[in-house]
């Protein structure tokens, strides 16, 4: 788990703030009370999470680190990869089987929307 100043660095840069003092102000304490759970390592969990709801971030990042969203983004490209791919290989064979199937064949725009670009490996 962070240490709560790398959680109040990172809602600095997040917040693209100046200081400390206006992290304070964020959650409604003063400099002195942000300075007060720095030193004892204490975390105000309720204004934290709902600055992490506010901000629509994760809490699991904000205090673990885990950037669970973006594990998720490449397990969706993978999946979308992997059914590209099935259908060139389901296509192909469709060809082989039914020499009329080029006739039958549906236009791709059909399946993906305008502007659709093949993912990236």
């Amino acid at each position: 788990m962070r240490k709560f100043s790398e959680i109040i660095e990172l809602i600095r840069n997040h917040k693209k703030l100046k200081s400390e003092s206006q992290v304070a102000e964020l959650f409604g304490f003063t400099r002195g009370g942000l300075s007060s759970h720095k030193q004892r390592n204490s975390y105000p969990f309720t204004e934290l999470i709902g600055f992490c709801e506010r901000e629509k971030i994760s809490i699991d990042w904000l205090f673990l680190g885990n950037d669970d969203a973006q594990d998720q983004i490449e397990n969706l490209k993978a999946g979308l990869r992997y059914f590209e791919k099935r259908v060139l290989e389901l296509t192909e064979r469709l060809r082989e089987c039914d020499p009329d199937f080029a006739e039958k064949e549906p236009d791709p725009a059909e399946y993906f929307p305008k502007g659709h670009k093949k993912l990236k490996k």
